[in-house]
C-alpha cells in the first residue's frame, strides 16, 4: 500500500479547515446566545421589551449593572455644554450620582467617570433618548412626569453649579440652556 503524501496533506488541511470552521461557528453561536441572555437580563432590569432598543442599549455598553448610570447622561451633557467641565460641575454630577446610589463601588461609576473625563459622543445622548422613549411607553403618565421633573431639576442644578461672574448675571450659559432645552424636548415626544 502506497502512501500518497499529497492526499494525506490534503486531508489534514481539510480537517484543519473544518475544525477551524466548526470552532468559529461554535464561538459565533455562543456569542449570539450570550447576547440573547444579556438582552433578556437587560429587559428584566429595565422593564423594556423591545429587543431592538435593548440591542441598542447593549451595543452602547449598557448592562443591567450600568443601566442606572444612563440616567446621568443628561447631566453629563449639560456639564460638557461649554466644551469643558469645571470642578464645580464635576462635583455636582458626582453628588447627583451619589444621591442615586452610584458611588465608587457601583458598576456604573466607571462609565460615569469616563464620561466626566472625556465628552461622550452624541450617540450616548441619542441612546439615552431611545431609552427614555421606551421608558415613557412602559411607565404610568404621572410617574413619567415625575422622572422628567427630577431629571430636569438635576440638570439645571448642574448648569447653575458654575457660571455667572462675581454672582452677577445668569449662572446658566446659552450652551447649557440649549442642552436643557434638548433634554426637555426629549420628554415632549413621549406624552
Amino acid at each position: 500500500m502506497t502512501i500518497d503524501v499529497r492526499e494525506e496533506g490534503r486531508r489534514a488541511l481539510e480537517e484543519e479547515f473544518f475544525a477551524r470552521l466548526n470552532f468559529e461557528l461554535k464561538e459565533k453561536l455562543l456569542a449570539e446566545m450570550s447576547r440573547k441572555e444579556a438582552i433578556q437580563e437587560l429587559s428584566v432590569a429595565s422593564g423594556i421589551k423591545n429587543e431592538k432598543v435593548l440591542g441598542i442599549l447593549l451595543d452602547a455598553q449598557i448592562t443591567p449593572a450600568t443601566l442606572q448610570a444612563l440616567s446621568l447622561v443628561p447631566l453629563v451633557r449639560v456639564a460638557w455644554a461649554d466644551g469643558e467641565i469645571d470642578g464645580k460641575e464635576q462635583e455636582a454630577v458626582l453628588k447627583a450620582a451619589a444621591d442615586l446610589g452610584i458611588d465608587t463601588n457601583h458598576p456604573g461609576y466607571d462609565a460615569l467617570k469616563s464620561w466626566l473625563t472625556e465628552a461622550p459622543s452624541d450617540t450616548l445622548f441619542n441612546t439615552w433618548r431611545i431609552y427614555l422613549r421606551e421608558l415613557g411607553m412602559t411607565m404610568d403618565k404621572d410617574d413619567f412626569a415625575q422622572v422628567r421633573t427630577e431629571i430636569l431639576e438635576r440638570a439645571e442644578r448642574i448648569a447653575q453649579s458654575a457660571g455667572g461672574f462675581l454672582g452677577l448675571g445668569s449662572k446658566i450659559s446659552a450652551a447649557e440652556r440649549s442642552e436643557l432645552d434638548k433634554i426637555d424636548e426629549a420628554f415632549e415626544i413621549m406624552h
